[in-house]
């Protein structure tokens, strides 16, 4: 592939293969390559009924493509500086994004506009890993400042800040667990983190949610409920499920 292959993802019924290289191109089905986006792209992921795909890239926007012929569909523009990764929603038409300066975006799309935006993680420090529960009603992000987000999924509304150790460093990719109880942590240092998700977790006020600026409440620190060590460096990608006993 030219430039080298930067990002895959499966189709959900297993029969198609996406992949994103850093010269901003997308290989889809039947080796059909087209030029996707203006700068190297981060990540792509498909929705959950297989129909399109969404590329999060260094040129500032998230793109979404029919992936049976790889139309475009939505170009959507709202980061400041690189976007970093996308996740679809289980069940709604939505997508969040999150990119360079610790933003994360809600997507409609049915008709590519924004439902919320917040400020996830400090300014100065990415957010590059986000992923949706699979019951869909939480959001998790994580990024550079070594900290993962819980979030509602409608709203935005903060639910917890977990704060993990120095040895972890760079958060790079989180995945919920198909029952939602555990969030798995691929960290710069090589680790996969496994984090105990709360059956219920109460909202903590002091966040920006869709609308309004408020400032993120203290994260808290957390052990990991089990800690992986597979990788001399960083882990730049996860595939669940994971057997947790």
């Amino acid at each position: 592939m030219p430039g080298g292959a930067r990002g895959a993802a499966l189709s959900p019924d297993g029969m198609n293969l996406v992949a994103v290289s850093n010269e901003a191109q997308v290989l889809g089905r039947l080796q059909v390559r087209f030029a996707a986006h203006e700068g190297p792209i981060r990540q792509v992921a498909f929705s959950p009924d297989g129909a399109t795909v969404a590329t999060a890239s260094h040129d500032r926007t998230v793109r979404v493509w029919k992936a049976d012929s790889g139309q475009p569909v939505h170009l959507l523009q709202g980061h400041e500086s690189y976007v970093f990764g996308v996740a679809f929603h289980p069940n709604l038409p939505r997508l969040a994004s999150v990119g360079r300066r610790g933003r994360l975006i809600l997507w409609n799309l049915e008709d590519g506009t924004q439902l919320g935006s917040l400020q996830a993680h400090k300014a100065n420090y990415a957010a590059v890993g986000v992923d949706f529960s699979p019951d869909g009603q939480r959001l998790a992000t994580c990024g550079y400042d070594g900290t993962v987000h819980i979030l509602a999924a409608d709203t935005l509304q903060s639910q917890r800040v977990i704060q993990l150790g120095p040895r972890q460093a760079e958060l790079l990719r989180v995945r919920f667990t198909p029952d939602g109880n555990h969030l798995a942590v691929a960290c710069g240092n090589g680790t996969v983190c496994v984090l105990r998700v709360p059956a219920s977790t109460p909202s903590l006020p002091a966040f920006r949610a869709a609308s309004g600026a408020k400032r993120a409440p203290a994260a808290r620190h957390c052990a990991p409920a089990a800690e992986l060590r597979a990788h001399a460096s960083g882990v730049d990608r996860l595939e669940l499920p994971l057997g947790i006993a």
